[in-house]
């Protein structure tokens, strides 16, 4: 009886840990998307700066004060930050713990090392 107790209670204690880790990933991977789109919306900013430039450039027309913005945007960078706390928790944890048939284990760990790994 005891040991049955035992092993309920450490199972419900990994039901847990699995279901925290699987939401801190989610919530992780809604952030990089995030991160990602607010990176594409100043790049696409960049390339209609650049196209202007160019326009400027192509049809050699004056040079106005209002081209240097355009000029500026065209070098800036955008960092691709992902956040790796809870893969790097869940590598620690063991990715045993994903019980969730659909998230196999193959899948999950090729699809997030190539992401985290790239």
């Amino acid at each position: 009886m005891a040991l049955e107790v035992s092993n309920w209670s450490d199972k419900r204690k990994e039901e847990k840990l699995e279901l925290a880790l699987l939401a801190e990933l989610v919530e992780n991977l809604n952030d990089d998307i995030k991160d990602l789109e607010e990176n594409t919306h100043i790049q696409q900013g960049a390339i209609r700066g650049a196209n202007i430039v160019l326009i400027h450039f192509e049809n050699n027309l004056p040079y106005p004060d209002s081209l240097k913005k355009h000029f500026s945007l065209i070098g800036i960078k955008t960092p691709v930050l992902l956040n790796k706390t809870a893969y790097s928790s869940l590598l620690h944890q063991g990715i045993w713990i994903a019980k969730n048939d659909s998230l196999s284990r193959a899948s999950f760990s090729i699809i997030f090392y190539s992401i985290y790994h790239a």
